[in-house]
């Protein structure tokens, strides 16, 4: 793509991880050219208000509808409530817009065949959010794998946690867990064939805030997630287990150890 005809995208949600996609995408145009900030949608007019503080003038807007038939626009990062992912992705891949969903990508698995099923017959990108792909520590523990230095792999621990207030409107398993079943999943190069969880909320019975996940593999390798809100700790961490040794990388710090057992 040309800095002639850049890329122009439309951010969906300007809450937390909104604003920061908004950074990002100001920072990538002003560097190299290639894309431009469209619009910016928001529900909350307080939101778009601080908007408007922080980033100037642009292209605001309460609601999306107009977006759909725009014919400058090239795709949309969608940053809202997990909830409401399937109804806005799947707006903008039926009017033929490429979409990047923030995890989960959807809230059920059906609704997630649907959209991978919208992307092709529109021949449209639909990805999720899964940054840890391009994080250089996953992918040198993943080539370490790859040498058999760790052996005959026993099991995978990841620990994803940190302290949030009660939250309200959603629940660990699906706001955490999808980066550590990525990151496992890109390891492993295959898919669980069985998952047992368990989950619990204290100071919110609705929702869980601590979950204990079991990934079990056609192999027999199994993969142990632990996903909190209640730890005071916070951790992105995943260790691998092998017959010669095993390996931790701090995912946030990109950093890792490699234990070797000793021949």
């Amino acid at each position: 793509m040309s800095t002639a005809n850049p890329v122009r995208i439309a951010v969906i949600g300007a809450g937390y991880w909104g604003k920061k996609v908004i950074r990002e995408v100001l920072d990538v145009a002003k560097t190299t050219g290639r894309v431009q900030l469209h619009a910016v949608v928001d529900n909350s007019p307080t939101m778009l208000a601080q908007c408007q503080q922080e980033f100037g003038p642009l292209d605001y807007r309460v609601d999306y509808q107009g977006l759909l038939t725009d014919p400058e626009l090239s795709g949309v990062h969608i940053c809202t409530p997990n909830a409401t992912h399937f109804e806005v992705a799947s707006s903008f891949l039926r009017h033929g817009k490429n979409v990047l969903v923030e995890k989960p990508l959807t809230l059920a698995s059906k609704e997630a065949y649907q959209l991978v099923g919208m992307a092709e017959e529109n021949k449209k990108v639909l990805c999720v959010g899964h940054i840890h792909r391009f994080n250089n520590g996953v992918r040198e523990l993943r080539h370490a794998m790859n040498t058999g230095i760790l052996g005959e792999l026993y099991y995978v621990r990841f620990g994803w946690t940190g302290f949030l207030p009660p939250q309200g409107y959603r629940e660990v398993i699906t706001d955490l867990a999808p980066h550590p079943f990525d990151i496992c999943n890109y390891l492993l190069d295959m898919w669980p064939n069985k998952i047992t969880c368990r989950g619990k909320g204290y100071r919110t019975k609705e929702n869980e805030e601590v979950a204990f996940i079991t990934a079990e593999h056609p192999n027999g390798l199994a993969a142990q997630v632990e996903v909190s809100w209640l730890d005071r700790e916070k951790r992105r961490d995943v260790t691998v287990v092998g017959s010669k040794g095993m390996a931790y990388l701090d995912c946030s710090e990109q950093r890792g150890v490699l234990h070797a057992s000793p021949s």
